[in-house]
């Protein structure tokens, strides 16, 4: 599930603070005239095969519609997103299938090999060349934004998110200097005390909103207090203390 607004970071940033909200979100997005959205909120189904299959408000989104449009779906790889959708141009070489299949799969390190290497044989066409380097530049950049993004996350108090970028970076590009960088710095943030208390702190909120459905009022309660009182300062128990508030 993927929240999208058309609205700054920092404002999404602070209205998901105020709401307790954990769903991902996506900020300063100009999709709304292309899905031709008129009013929000609006949802959207999408099926394994990229297809719109159903639009309309949130609250007429039915548990039945989800299922009938999951059917085929497959489990993510772990490594997702991570994912690059590479330019057109490079899904036409042939010279290029491997290391396009890799970034669009989330295998970062493998994708920049592969085009590396397309892009310095002897034996590639000039066109071909071309089109690995940019695409070897891209899964660069790529990375280079998910650090930021990690970076950002940390900044804000936000650790799952970071340490899932990272614990992939590094495991995605391992042997590569991006790959030890992303390891390095997972090493540093978790000999930090308040780091580690924060991800302790968002672990527990996280399972205590997975578990939530089917509970009674007064149990989904309790999981807000008691994360509120064992990890205070954290970002989690500042969201604890707002969905007590409004429980």
């Amino acid at each position: 599930m993927l929240a999208i607004s058309n609205e700054a970071p920092t404002t999404v940033w602070k209205f998901l603070d105020r709401e307790g909200y954990t769903v991902r979100t996506a900020s300063g997005s100009r999709s709304g005239g292309v899905y031709g959205v008129s009013g929000i909120p609006a949802s959207f189904l999408v099926d394994p095969q990229g297809k719109i299959v159903w639009k309309g408000s949130p609250r007429e989104l039915t548990r039945q519609r989800v299922e009938r449009a999951l059917q085929g779906a497959h489990r993510p790889s772990g490594r997702e997103f991570l994912a690059l959708r590479t330019a057109p141009g490079a899904h036409m070489q042939p010279a290029l299938a491997a290391a396009v299949a890799a970034a669009e799969a989330g295998r970062l390190g493998e994708a920049l090999e592969e085009a590396r290497r397309v892009a310095s044989a002897e034996s590639t066409e000039p066109a071909a060349r071309a089109v690995a380097g940019a695409l070897a530049v891209a899964v660069e950049r790529h990375v280079e934004l998910l650090v930021g993004q990690a970076e950002g996350n940390v900044a804000r108090r936000d650790v799952l998110p970071a340490v899932r970028v990272l614990e992939g970076l590094a495991e995605s590009l391992e042997g590569r200097p991006e790959g030890r960088a992303a390891k390095e710095k997972l090493a540093e943030l978790r000999r930090q005390e308040t780091f580690t208390a924060e991800f302790a702190a968002a672990r527990a909120l996280e399972e205590a909103v997975r578990s939530q459905e089917g509970e009674q009022a007064s149990a989904v309660r309790a999981r807000w207090k008691a994360i509120a009182d064992e990890f205070p300062g954290t970002r989690a128990a500042e969201r604890a203390q707002r969905r007590l508030a409004r429980s």
